[in-house]
This record gives C-alpha cells, structure tokens and sequence, in this order.
C-alpha cells in the first residue's frame, strides 16, 4: 500500500503549515488557534487533525520546520564566515562562531 500523497493533498499540508508559521509569528505559540490556521490556509479543522492529529502535532511539525531553518541559516553563515579565513586556526573558527556563548 502506497503512502504518497495526492498534490492537492500535498498543496494542502503545504498551506496549512505556511497558515500555522504566519499564526505563530503573529500571534505566539499560545495564542495559536487551529480555526484562525485552518481559516488562513482555506482549509479545515478537521482536515488539519487529519494531517497533524491535533495542534500539538501541528506545532510541533511547525517548530521543528522552523528549527531545522534556523539551524541550516546558522551552519551556511558559518561555512562562509569561515571560507577566507586564512590560516585557519580553532582561534580564527571560534572567532567566527554565529553565537557565542560569554563566560
């Protein structure tokens, strides 16, 4: 039995998670709400949980998009804040670290 889904199931899960990104850098992580996401995405609550099983699955498969992104901008700033740094050395890489911790 296959798993893949349709396009238009596919367009659907994309809008739904483009709603909830929009919803949570509006309105907070506790201030969203899966009618105002399904609203935005021109879907429906019921079709949300069929995706997501219920707002925790949708924020986290949201979050950890939203992670991930984070942390792909983090390493591509690194490798080129380090790419000209000549001779390379761990001073030079620590300098060049995005976010430094202070002692």
């Amino acid at each position: 039995m296959s798993t893949m889904e349709s396009p238009e199931s596919q367009q659907s899960r994309e809008a739904i998670l483009k709603s909830a990104r929009h919803e949570i850098e509006r309105a907070g992580i506790l201030g969203l709400r899966v009618a105002d996401v399904a609203s935005g995405a021109n879907s429906s609550i019921t079709q949300i949980y069929r995706f997501f099983k219920n707002r925790d699955g949708l924020l986290a498969r949201v979050l950890g998009d939203m992670y991930d992104e984070s942390t792909e901008n983090a390493v591509e700033y690194f490798k080129t804040s380090i790419a000209d740094i000549d001779p390379l050395t761990v001073d030079a890489i620590v300098a060049a670290i995005p976010y430094q911790l202070s002692p």
